[in-house]
């Protein structure tokens, strides 16, 4: 009896099949390229037969482990593996060995085309000299004459030139030598005339002027006169009333130069009764009164007391500064440049400053206004020693900035004075140049 076979039948085209054996394909030929269109359908199922064999030619089991499969590979790599190096090194000799050879030849190739046209050069360098030593030299010749000639014509006209010009030198010398005595002598005539008029003023002046005890009289009484008029000037300045409204015109002065620019802005209020002398108004719109005192002694208590009275009368200041320009203020900043207090009923801040300007310094004044800005925004109350003490720290850098500003606005503007005095002794010196190149240019021409 015949063993089954393990392969299926193939089905020849055209063969009456059963159905539960066989199946009809439909192929998508837009899948397959323009080669497969054109087979026929015996064609197709070959090409199918053939995909079959391969598939069923290709399987096979193998039941090893991995790593018995990794060392048979590896023994059966290594012949191969040292086989591809050798034949790596033997195809780098060979490149290399081809490399050199072809740089040699190169190298040759190449000198030789250096000798030959450095031999090409010096042959056309001899041709062209030899060229253009038949052609020009002719020429050169004619020219050197032209210019032989030429140049004697313009030595001729140089010549005559000079002659000219140095006829026209002597005939003008001559001129002004005639002018300058005629100036002269007209000169001496009028200086004489001057010497004899003022000899006849000074005879007539003499006969004007009464004698020395007269004068000497007038002078006396004169400086009698004199002397009264200052001493009523003095009577007037000692007057407390006058002297204070210098004082507060020197303190206005100094707080615009200083604060101004930096949106302070400031209003004499002398004339109003209880406003103080001066109201500053700080950039954030706050309010502050300024009594400014100028007595020889220390402002006294009474004095001290109107003026919290008028701080206190009018709720809309909140700190308030009695500056004494030259004294003490009694009881006052005893121990310190200034004294910060507080009046809680009113909630006002009061600041002392004696001698705020004994040696004619601004800072200790232009501080006080400052401060009082500053302490207008908080809400009054004790400041303490702590905050007192660092008060004056701030107080005294202060201080020696503003010097330093003072000094550099000095430095600065003696700067500007020695350049225009620079500027002013340059003109000169540019005039002194330009007659020289006038003088020049004119005996030149």
């Amino acid at each position: 009896m015949e063993e089954p076979s393990t392969k299926r039948p193939r089905l020849a085209i055209g063969q009456v099949h059963d159905d539960r054996r066989y199946r009809n394909i439909t192929l998508d030929m837009e899948r397959y390229d323009q080669w497969v269109h054109e087979l026929a359908e015996n064609q197709l199922i070959g090409m199918f037969d053939l995909g079959v064999k391969v598939k069923e030619s290709i399987f096979f089991t193998v039941d090893v482990n991995q790593k018995f499969m990794e060392t048979a590979l590896s023994q059966q790599m290594k012949p191969v593996q040292e086989t591809v190096k050798n034949i790596e090194n033997e195809v780098k000799e060979q490149v290399q060995a081809v490399q050199d050879r072809v740089t040699k030849n190169v190298g040759d190739q190449m000198k030789k085309m250096a000798d030959d046209v450095q031999k090409f050069k010096g042959e056309l360098k001899k041709d062209v000299e030899d060229t253009l030593e038949d052609t020009l030299t002719p020429k050169m010749e004619e020219i050197q004459d032209t210019m032989d000639k030429i140049d004697k014509r313009i030595n001729q006209k140089v010549l005559e030139t000079q002659v000219e010009a140095a006829k026209s030198v002597c005939d003008n010398m001559k001129q002004m030598t005639d002018n300058v005595l005629g100036f002269k002598q007209g000169l001496i005539e009028n200086v004489q005339s001057i010497g004899t008029k003022l000899e006849e003023d000074v005879k007539g002046i003499t006969a004007k002027v009464p004698p020395l005890d007269t004068l000497k009289r007038q002078i006396n009484e004169s400086e009698k006169r004199i002397t009264d008029k200052l001493n009523s000037i003095s009577a007037i300045l000692e007057n407390p009333n006058k002297k204070g409204a210098r004082a507060e015109k020197k303190v206005l002065d100094i707080l615009k130069q200083n604060l101004r620019e930096g949106g302070f802005t400031f209003q004499d209020t002398s004339s109003d009764t209880g406003k103080g002398d001066i109201e500053a108004v700080t950039p954030d719109g706050y309010k502050i009164m300024i009594e400014v005192k100028e007595w020889k002694s220390s402002v006294r208590r009474e004095e001290i007391e109107k003026f919290e009275n008028h701080l206190a009368m009018s709720p809309d200041l909140k700190v308030g500064i009695l500056l004494s320009m030259t004294s003490l203020i009694d009881n006052r900043s005893k121990n310190s440049r200034f004294e910060v207090d507080v009046k809680h009923d009113q909630k006002q801040y009061l600041i002392y400053v004696p001698n705020a300007y004994v040696d004619n310094e601004e800072h200790l004044i232009v501080w006080s206004v400052i401060m009082a800005g500053q302490l207008a925004k908080i809400e009054a109350g004790e400041l303490g020693e702590k905050k007192t003490t660092k008060l004056s720290k701030i107080y005294d850098e202060f201080k020696d900035n503003l010097q330093h500003s003072k000094n550099c606005r000095t430095n600065l503007k003696a700067l500007e004075n020695s350049v225009e005095n620079l500027r002013a002794n340059i003109v000169p010196i540019l005039d002194t140049v330009d007659k020289t190149k006038k003088a020049i240019s004119s005996l030149l021409h």
